[in-house]
């Protein structure tokens, strides 16, 4: 795993549900990575998660990113919905 994490101010969040978010993009980068290891195609590659934080014009960007097999072509079209369910609930400071 390869990281690169900037310092980072304290932001206001919903902590429970970003840890599950990342908790899930990280599951899902092992299991293409796992995929593409079972289909021996990596090809002089070494399989890889990248993770990295930024503050960039007062925003916190965070990057997730493998080299597993891919997004499905069926999968590509979606995108993630950023409106936040009315009964999530702020639990504290990440």
């Amino acid at each position: 795993m390869k990281k690169e994490y900037e310092k980072l101010p304290l932001i206001h969040a919903y902590v429970d549900q970003l840890d599950q978010v990342f908790f899930n993009l990280l599951c899902n980068a092992i299991n293409a990575i796992n995929e593409k290891l079972n289909k021996n195609i990596y090809q002089n590659q070494i399989p890889q998660i990248f993770t990295a934080t930024q503050l960039l014009n007062k925003n916190v960007v965070i990057r997730i990113k493998d080299n597993g097999i891919g997004i499905p072509e069926a999968y590509k079209n979606r995108h993630l919905s950023l409106a936040s369910p009315p009964n999530w609930q702020v639990r504290g400071w990440v």
